[in-house]
């Protein structure tokens, strides 16, 4: 085998430096991270998978914008507040998944609702001040209108389905100290 590194023979030496060369290239592609196809995916930016849906990177950003921009939470303890942000979120995603396994479905209306719930300045005496200012006011929170009615309806099935499981839990309670009692 050795001797065929030590042939004479060009040919022999040209075909040697071609499959050296070959492997050598398809190590850089493989070794080196971005060569190749080999860089980030979009699963890279991705924080947890809950059932169907994930909590990414920009979902995380976008909370923490939405607290230190109203000051609830001091930037110097952000280091502090990022995984219980990130654990809400996973919770929030735990209970929509769960709420739509079991069947419960927000309506359009729903959302509309709790839109006007949180947006009563887009109301004033009970008319729609218009889709150009619902943009700019959500321009101003750097999101988009289909952005925040997903996260609207997200947060009215997380809400409801929770309050749902609370009084399913204060039901049962009674039901159980009557029976026993």
């Amino acid at each position: 085998m050795f001797d065929l590194f030590r042939s004479r023979d060009k040919a022999v030496r040209i075909l040697l430096t071609v499959i050296l060369s070959l492997v050598a290239l398809s190590m850089v592609g493989y070794l080196i991270p971005s060569y190749g196809g080999g860089g980030p995916t979009p699963n890279d930016n991705v924080v947890a998978d809950v059932g169907n849906s994930k909590v990414t990177v920009r979902d995380v950003q976008m909370a923490i914008r939405a607290q230190t921009r109203n000051r609830e939470m001091p930037p110097g303890m952000l280091q502090h507040y990022v995984p219980q942000i990130i654990q809400q979120m996973i919770t929030e995603k735990a209970l929509i998944y769960q709420a739509g396994r079991m069947g419960f479905v927000v309506t359009e209306a729903d959302t509309a609702k709790a839109i006007r719930d949180q947006m009563p300045q887009l109301f004033p005496n009970g008319q729609f001040v218009g889709s150009a200012a619902y943009a700019s006011v959500l321009q101003q929170q750097e999101m988009t209108i289909p952005e925040f009615e997903e996260y609207m309806s997200n947060h009215f099935c997380s809400t409801a389905f929770a309050a749902w499981r609370w009084r399913a839990r204060w039901f049962r309670t009674r039901i159980s100290t009557m029976n026993s009692g």
